[in-house]
């Protein structure tokens, strides 16, 4: 039995619709392929595509690619403890394909910026990793730069503390002593006299209502309150070791051994949290 024309003239609507979804359905899958292809030629952008298609976490991988974050490892003299600490979280950033972080060490010790090579048992421990590490003292390196600050002791954690305060001292100087924008000379204030009609004691061109200039007092309390505040936000992105790390310089291999192990365990612990 023959269908009606009208359920005929229906059916054949619901296939070209069909073949019409298919067919934009096809375009849009083509042009997208065309897209992702001239992102994927972008310097960074095949980390965050990849990161995507690996864990679906569109945000956090344009977030970790956007700007790469700075970490420093701090201890004594730079050639034992914050050297393995470099060593070993760049290998675990390797592993887990972390391309968003870069890392330094310094150490704030007197002799870290005698551009020592890394202690023996060191280089041992991380074959081709040291080889051309050169101690660097804080004071060479800006605190502000980092991110996060990594100290093995508190005691590396109050010499950066004391870095940073430098840092801010230093700039208010270079800032006060800078020339104040405008015309290089200002006119000359009218010449102050007394003015015996208005009262002993008023001085000509000066309103009783004006307020004195700022003393010196006063723009010393702003600076310190201004490192007060710089301190506040270097104390927040410094961690200091777990229960801090003893310094193995001078001692066996084994104690070094030791040492690395509470390292990579620590470096392990901050990438999975990621920092």
């Amino acid at each position: 039995m023959a269908s009606p024309p009208w359920v005929v003239g229906r059916r054949r609507v619901m296939a070209r619709r069909g073949w019409v979804s298919a067919a934009a359905l096809l375009v849009a899958v083509v042009t997208m392929l065309g897209v992702v292809g001239s992102l994927s030629r972008i310097p960074g952008i095949p980390a965050v595509l990849k990161s995507v298609s690996m864990n679906g976490n569109v945000a956090g991988a344009v977030e970790r690619h956007r700007a790469p974050r700075r970490v420093l490892a701090v201890c004594s003299g730079n050639t034992c403890r914050s050297a393995m600490f470099m060593a070993a979280l760049r290998l675990e950033l390797k592993r887990s394909n972390r391309t968003d972080i870069l890392v330094d060490s310094a150490g704030s010790g007197p002799r870290a910026g005698e551009r020592l090579p890394a202690s023996e048992h060191a280089r041992a421990l991380f074959p081709g990793m040291l080889e051309s590490h050169r101690s660097m003292s804080i004071s060479n390196r800006s605190m502000s730069s980092y991110d996060r600050i990594l100290c093995m002791t508190n005691q590396h954690r109050s010499d950066v503390l004391a870095q940073c305060e430098g840092e801010v001292a230093a700039a208010s100087k270079l800032s006060a002593d800078a020339p104040p924008p405008g015309p290089l000379s200002a006119p000359a204030p009218p010449e102050a006299s007394l003015c015996t009609d208005k009262g002993p004691g008023h001085l000509c061109g000066m309103s009783n209502t004006e307020s004195p200039p700022a003393s010196e007092n006063s723009t010393d309390a702003a600076l310190h309150q201004e490192g007060v505040g710089a301190s506040g936000e270097c104390a927040a992105k410094i961690a200091v070791f777990p229960g801090e790390l003893e310094d193995p310089i001078g001692k066996p291999v084994e104690v070094y051994a030791s040492c690395a192990g509470r390292i990579k365990e620590w470096v392990i612990e901050l990438v999975r949290d990621d920092f």
